[in-house]
């Protein structure tokens, strides 16, 4: 049985490893000289509702920072005149990456899609019968 204060240094260094579990129970086993398996972390997020909320916590704020950091690429960084305000440079450009990314995720409903959706679903009002060799095989 690990307390709350083993599960929250383990979540420092969960954060650390951009929550990769494998390599934070590697380490957190390393540093504590302990067995954690990672089934265990897994049974905590489901079953620990303090550990969840911290855990869930932390990853939302992962999360908006890479959030800034794309919202940095996509936009760039401009060098600005400053008697007109205008873009007289770069110091850093915009990545199209980043740029179309962004589209292909959050622009869906404006025609920014990568591929096709067909919906495939058929309804068959009859019943389907395949004969193979003269013999029926009903499904």
């Amino acid at each position: 049985m690990y307390s709350s204060e083993q599960k929250h240094d383990y979540l420092k260094i969960l954060v650390s490893k951009d929550f990769d579990i494998k390599n934070s129970t590697i380490e957190y086993n390393k540093k504590n000289n302990t067995q954690l398996e990672r089934g265990t972390v897994y049974d905590w997020i489901r079953n620990d509702e303090i550990f969840k909320n911290e855990y869930d916590t932390l990853r939302n704020e992962l999360l908006d920072e890479s959030e800034k950091m794309h919202q940095l690429l996509r936009r760039g960084i401009p060098i600005y005149n400053n008697d007109t305000a205008e873009i007289i440079a770069w110091q850093e450009k915009p990545d199209r990456q980043a740029i179309e990314f962004y589209l292909k995720t959050k622009g869906r409903d404006r025609g920014y899609i990568e591929k096709q959706e067909i919906d495939q679903n058929i309804k068959i009002d009859k019943p389907l019968i395949i004969q193979i060799d003269g013999k029926e095989l009903d499904l």
